[in-house]
């Protein structure tokens, strides 16, 4: 077992002293996002979009940790001239699709689909890529009255709008990784596959350690999310 600490981001827990044990590489980023007002509405290109854009396909999911608000998906029949009017009036909040999220529910959100995020935390797995098409941002600007860069073209050319929203699983496969919740007894242990390392997540003491493939290590009681790649 090796714990993992934030890295440079403080959200983004790493373990790259580890990383040049053939055993021990995950290909995917793992981090807790704390929410407190809104997250700009942004969407992440698919592996065509990215190839003609120069960016990285981008998949990830969420698993919520404290009660919110999501919006993922356009309302059906959405079209292009409809967002792109909405962008320019400052309203596509009202062309996307909001889901109130409950604890533990988890969400695959897919390339092409455009996301946001209101007053949550959440643990989210992530390809690794740091490929981000800001669509909108909700009006918001910073000190000096400036608003941020969106991304309206490269967002545009990424998302697709007959994506439906996604529903609440408890776990998750992907072709790019898995999820897992465990709940663990007293005198429980955690195993990762014996194919794959296993990024462990403790919902509790919000800390992470890995797992080498095959590894098993005794935990206290409570709940774990486990995360590998499809390698």
């Amino acid at each position: 077992m090796i714990f993992c600490t934030p890295e440079d981001d403080p959200k983004i827990w790493g373990c790259e002293r580890v990383e040049r044990r053939a055993d021990a590489t995950l290909p995917i980023l793992v981090k807790t996002l704390d929410v407190r007002g809104c997250l700009s509405v942004q969407v992440h290109p698919g592996a065509a979009a990215a190839r003609t854009l120069g960016g990285r396909e981008k998949n990830e999911m969420w698993c919520i940790l404290e009660p919110g608000t999501l919006y993922a998906g356009f309302k059906p029949g959405t079209g292009e001239g409809a967002i792109r009017r909405a962008i320019a009036e400052n309203t596509l909040d009202r062309l996307l699709v909001r889901i109130e999220a409950k604890k533990y529910e988890t969400y695959f959100i897919p390339a092409g689909l455009v996301h946001a995020a209101q007053g949550v935390r959440f643990f989210e797995v992530q390809q690794d890529s740091d490929t981000t098409y800001r669509l909108y941002d909700w009006g918001s600007v910073d000190a000096q009255g400036r608003p941020r860069r969106l991304h309206i073209e490269e967002s545009m050319a990424s998302l697709d709008a007959t994506l439906p929203p996604p529903s609440p699983v408890r776990d998750l496969e992907t072709p790019w990784f898995s999820f897992a919740q465990k709940d663990v007894v007293a005198g429980g242990a955690l195993e990762a596959p014996r194919e794959k390392a296993a990024l462990v997540f403790d919902a509790a003491a919000r800390k992470s350690f890995l797992l080498a493939p095959g590894e098993r290590a005794a935990v206290a009681p409570g709940r774990y999310f486990m995360a590998g790649a499809k390698v």
